[in-house]
């Protein structure tokens, strides 16, 4: 199973405007090696869906299923078809702005259910984890007029509220736990532990009660001066609270992923930003610098800090685990960027243009090493997930112009997605690249996960795109309106 999460610090709009704008023009010296879709040689496409929709739709989060199939999570504001090639296609339509449609689907792509939550823009579906006995978590935001298929209302404490809710293997809502201050909450990332507890993590906006009801129950009070604080809370598979943690302070933080390790314990990553430092416990702070710091945090089961590892002067869009227990991460940088300040190890750069990295850190925090996809003149790198594969990491996102994978090339016509390979000491590998086919057009990626026949890699497609490269496996997409949503499989070689 694999669990993918949008990256909460790269947001994609509402309704993203056409792309008229990040295409640039490949340098005239020899660009060496020049990546194609180059399925060929580094994998095979084993499966597409893209699904046709009426506006602005975008994936926020997918899962796989043991079965060969999949759970996708898809904002959208207008009507969404799942299962068009099949005799029983099923369309959901919003009751308010928008929904999210949350769809359980076959090795085919046919809708075995389709439940949606919906209400206004704050109604949002961030992160899904499997649950026990066939049972699916799963992890958003919402407000007074939102709901999940038949469940409660999801907030009505403030703007929006967090809630964590377990739907049954036919997707009936079973339990919802919302959390909420007066202000913006939200549940960003959420993992299912081997015991069948929730662990979820997320943002509060103010003054918050965990477990409202509970004997356990918990109130969290943020920092003067705090635009959004860090939480992070372990359920059990009944939805009571264990415990909660936050880290804040008079900054703005973001999560964008979670993971757990081999031991147990538990990784965080996300964003800070704004002046003065941002507490992880009564003995640790990290302090932005002027443009920013990403982070990765590390905490026992019980919600015990253990350690930080800063990333200063960029953006964390997302983390994973080795089998091995090392640390994973992904980010995009713009300026003077540092990892692993003070070590012996300590690695700088500076990003001329908005650039990719990925990053390994050992399991005591420690800096392992720093792979960067660099772009060219007026070219730019997105970074959206990573994923541990055996021995090898696999990261995707999205590049406008000619950035480059070490020794090897990509040149963009429009803005084109790719699956790039690492081995374990941060080498490049090969890049597979999900083409655009016009300079109108982007193919981007937002998160990749194993599967059991190799890798799911999902995002959002606007204009022309080509998955696959040559004979059987070449498959041609066209968004139907603005933005759709895609969800491919691959098999590496």
């Amino acid at each position: 199973m694999f669990v993918v999460l949008l990256p909460a610090c790269l947001h994609v709009p509402e309704a993203p405007p056409p792309s008229t704008t990040e295409v640039a023009t490949a340098d005239t010296a020899d660009p060496g090696p020049v990546a194609t879709s180059g399925f060929g040689t580094c994998g095979d496409l084993t499966s597409s869906l893209v699904l046709p929709g009426d506006g602005y739709d975008t994936p926020t989060a997918a899962l796989a299923w043991p079965d060969g199939g999949a759970v996708l999570a898809v904002r959208h504001d207008r009507n969404l078809t799942f299962g068009t090639d099949t005799r029983d296609p099923t369309t959901t339509t919003p009751l308010g702005e928008s929904a999210c449609a949350l769809a359980r689907l076959d090795e085919r792509g046919a809708p075995r259910w389709v439940t949606s939550l919906e209400g206004t823009s704050q109604a949002d579906l961030r992160a899904l984890a499997p649950g026990p006995a066939g049972d699916l978590y799963v992890g958003g935001s919402g407000d007074s007029l939102s709901a999940l298929a038949d469940g409660p209302a999801l907030g009505d404490r403030g703007e929006s509220d967090a809630f964590v809710a377990r739907l049954d293997p036919a997707g009936n809502v079973v339990w919802v736990v919302s959390v909420g201050s007066v202000e913006n909450d939200a549940t960003t990332s959420i993992v299912a532990l081997p015991d069948g507890d929730l662990v979820a993590a997320g943002v509060l906006g103010g003054t918050a009660t965990f477990g409202a009801g509970e004997l356990g129950r918990v109130r969290v009070r943020t920092a003067p001066g705090a635009e959004l604080t860090l939480w992070l809370a372990r359920f059990s598979p009944a939805g009571t609270l264990r415990w909660v943690t936050t880290a804040g302070g008079a900054t703005s933080t973001e999560v964008t992923g979670l993971g757990v390790a081999p031991d147990g314990g538990l990784l965080v990553s996300g964003s800070v930003y704004g002046s003065g430092a941002t507490w992880f416990s009564d003995d640790l702070s990290v302090a932005p610098p002027q443009e920013g710091l990403g982070f990765v945090a590390r905490y026992t089961t019980d919600g015990a800090l253990r350690w930080v590892a800063e990333v200063g002067g960029a953006e964390v869009s997302g983390v994973a685990v080795g089998p091995d227990g090392e640390v994973l991460a992904v980010g995009s940088a713009l300026g003077p960027v540092t990892f692993g300040r003070g070590e012996p190890g300590e690695q700088s750069f500076e990003a001329a243009d908005l650039e990719g990295w990925a990053a390994r850190f050992e399991g005591d925090g420690s800096l392992g090493w720093v792979a960067r996809v660099r772009p060219g003149a007026e070219s730019s790198v997105l970074m959206g997930g990573v994923t541990a594969l055996g021995d090898e990491v696999v990261v995707v996102g999205r590049a406008a112009g000619r950035v480059s994978f070490g020794d090897t090339h990509l040149v963009a016509l429009g803005r084109d997605g790719f699956v790039a390979r690492l081995d374990r000491s941060g080498q490049w590998g090969c890049a597979l690249v999900l083409r655009s086919l016009d300079s109108a057009s982007q193919v981007w990626p937002l998160g990749v996960g194993p599967a059991d026949d190799g890798l799911r890699v999902w995002g959002v497609l606007e204009g022309q795109g080509r998955l696959g490269d040559g004979g059987a496996d070449v498959v041609d997409v066209a968004a139907e309106a603005f933005t759709d949503a895609f969800l491919v499989g691959l098999a590496l070689r």
